[in-house]
């Protein structure tokens, strides 16, 4: 902890008021100077490109609480002048009418719920650009503090107004390394960083500022912003020396409190997540291997790649329905949690197309007119194309709205027909029969939804693990890989015309249907592996895998934008008609790795902190594993939602050790 006596002596070993010094005091006063234009065009800019982002979430704080929707201060400018900062609201109306002036705290009560969104995103200072445009601000310099609470600091801590030697900024060299003040401790810590910053101010400084702050936003570790920042950054803390680049990386993509979640769950999620980007790239980039593009061998890879969407569906299906089975929930509750998981993301890169769209007509898919491109924009927010046969403006994104089907559905079936209460051996009846009636349904009627079969059959397969033990020993575990062998054989052989489907008036979903039957297969040779134990638990518990697992919902949503980017860049470049096989697989790493980069600033920004955020209720209850003395006995504790899924939570079946040992 800094105290008083160390901002006297410590401004990167040098005395803390430098900048009454003459030279400091002339650098001060010239980065009035420099800053004006930079500021102006990049406020501007600003302006213009988060004003959508800006008005939704105006429109939010006025339909969610009682208020306007802005919130003004006066606050203290160069050189003690006064001026009004502008802010959305993020508090309850006139919340400091009875308390007067203070700082908020982590948990703080007059926060809102969408103003505590809106703090974590730090959209409420988007406003203050407006002050950077009139001139009261900069982009960089330290925080405005209001008058009344700087004239206390000014009189318990020597040199506070010395920050006012410069602009005070939207963003500042404390700001990138410390969190809010709350206490005079943590503002003798910031003000030793917003006395260098006066001492040091030039325009590489600002411009290191900046980017530290683009990191600070993405909640980057603080070593990353440490690095951009160099001699300017604070000491490194303790906690951080040493460790390896695992370690941090760790730090990066781990769950916080989901310590329990089975390993080999989150690296399926990563293998599936690495098949439906190959996927996509031989889509785009095989144009670049000429006539062997439509061969069987990249036929034969692509259809085995195209099983990754299936494996998604097992397990979303796996663990929603294990957790339906395992104790009741509330039907609103569920559907809140459930919609809470997937839409943060969503609606991010949502925004983003939208943008896309609006700056390059030719590849928007909104179509011409207003009350059209309304209609195709809802249906988009709805999740609903691939249920009304629309083509859905992110192309991965048919597979969210199967997911909002099965979180609308199945707790209904499960609450109707009371079927928690039957024994694991007639649920497993149940489900095989309503997944050979919805097989013929699809065969007779129509197969465009044939891939909803996937849910059923792991409902299926939850329950045959759980009805029985041996399906879990190293017997069971070779007979599901190849059970997976087998189904993907024919998959590949129906794909690549190795069997002919003859045609029939009767069945017209029959080529669709032996597909679904040997999906049906991988998918339950897939779930003995996997849910059962076996050689997956070694395969798929890689760490890189596990951590690509995790951060997989926003690997799937931004793996087909980052591709796109790279297509046109490279198409530019070197021309599709020229023999670009080695362009080829010089670009998969290239674009594997720009996904995941890509991925983890979405993961980083917003999926981490806003659909991970919540902690459950309860003591922390765990469905049971399939096989477990637990799972058989049933629930005697409703331990409330855990929040958590899609590509996520329910990580709920704990490891399968324990089933081993009972079996053994």
């Amino acid at each position: 902890m800094i105290t008083q006596m160390d901002v006297r002596t410590r401004t990167r070993g040098r005395p803390a008021g430098g900048s009454g010094d003459p030279p400091h005091r002339v650098r001060a006063a010239l980065s009035v100077v420099w800053k004006w234009g930079p500021d102006l065009a990049l406020a501007a800019l600003l302006i213009l490109l988060t004003a959508p982002l800006l008005l939704g979430a105006m429109l939010l704080v006025k339909l969610t609480s009682r208020g306007p929707v802005f919130y003004s201060q006066v606050r203290l400018g160069r050189h003690g002048t006064r001026f009004r900062i502008y802010k959305l609201r993020t508090m309850t109306h006139d919340c400091e009418k009875l308390s007067g002036p203070r700082w908020a705290t982590v948990d703080d009560p007059r926060i809102t719920p969408v103003g505590r969104v809106l703090r974590h995103l730090h959209i409420d200072e988007l406003p203050q650009l407006v002050n950077v445009l009139r001139g009261d601000m900069a982009l960089v310099g330290p925080r405005p503090e209001r008058p009344m609470i700087a004239q206390d600091l000014e009189d318990a801590i020597p040199g506070y107004a010395d920050r006012l030697a410069v602009k005070p900024g939207l963003s500042g060299l404390a700001q990138v390394q410390f969190p809010a003040d709350t206490d005079l401790g943590s503002v003798c810590r910031k003000l030793v960083a917003d006395l260098s910053y006066v001492r040091a101010v030039c325009p590489l400084l600002d411009l290191r500022i900046l980017f530290a702050t683009a990191l600070y936003l993405l909640h980057t570790p603080f070593s990353w912003r440490r690095r951009v920042l160099g001699r300017y950054a604070e000491p490194r803390p303790a906690a951080d020396r040493g460790r390896s680049l695992g370690d941090r990386l760790a730090r990066i993509y781990d769950i916080p409190r989901m310590s329990d979640r089975i390993g080999t769950v989150q690296g399926l999620r990563g293998a599936a997540a690495s098949m439906v980007f190959l996927v996509h790239f031989l889509a785009l980039f095989g144009v670049y291997l000429g006539p062997p593009a439509a061969g069987p061998a990249v036929q034969a890879v692509e259809t085995v790649a195209h099983f990754g969407t299936d494996i998604f569906l097992l397990i979303s299906g796996f663990l929603i329905y294990g957790m339906l089975i395992r104790r009741p929930l509330g039907y609103g509750t569920f559907l809140r949690a459930r919609l809470r998981r997937i839409y943060p993301p969503f609606l991010c890169v949502f925004g983003l197309y939208l943008a896309l769209s609006a700056a390059i007509p030719r590849e928007s898919k909104i179509p011409p007119g207003a009350a059209d491109a309304a209609v195709y924009l809802l249906q988009n927010v709805a999740l609903l194309p691939v249920l009304i046969g629309a083509a859905p403006m992110i192309t991965v994104t048919w597979t969210l709205g199967y997911e909002v089907l099965l979180y609308a559905s199945v707790p209904l079936v499960v609450g109707v027909t009371g079927m928690r209460t039957w024994a694991a051996g007639r649920r497993a009846a149940f489900w095989g029969v309503a997944w050979v009636a919805y097989m013929i349904y699809c065969g007779v009627v129509s197969p465009t939804h044939v891939r909803l079969g996937v849910y059923l059959c792991a409902f299926l397969a939850y329950e045959v693990l759980g009805a029985s033990p041996t399906a879990v020993t190293a017997k069971g575990g070779a007979r599901a890989a190849i059970a997976v062998v087998a189904g993907l054989a024919a998959l590949v052989l129906l794909r690549c015309g190795g069997v002919t489907v003859p045609t029939s008036r009767t069945l017209p979903g029959l080529g669709a249907l032996l597909s679904a039957a040997a999906t049906a297969v991988c998918v339950l040779g897939i779930a003995g592996s996997c849910f059962g134990g076996g050689i997956a638990d070694r395969l798929l518990t890689w760490r890189p895998l596990l951590w690509l697992g995790n951060c997989s919902y926003s690997f799937y949503l931004l793996h087909g934008l980052s591709l796109k980017a790279l297509l046109l860049f490279a198409t530019s470049v070197i021309p599709p008609h020229l023999d670009g096989r080695v362009v080829f697989w010089v670009l998969l790493p290239v674009g594997f790795a720009g996904s995941v980069v890509a991925s983890t600033l979405l993961f980083l920004a917003v999926e981490k902190r806003l659909s991970f955020s919540r902690q459950p209720r309860g003591g922390g209850g765990v469905p049971a594993a399939p096989g477990s003395p637990a799972f058989a006995a049933g629930p005697s504790v409703d331990f409330g939602w855990q929040s958590d899924t899609l590509h996520d939570d329910l990580a709920a079946q704990r490891t399968f050790a324990n089933e081993r040992q009972i079996v053994a």
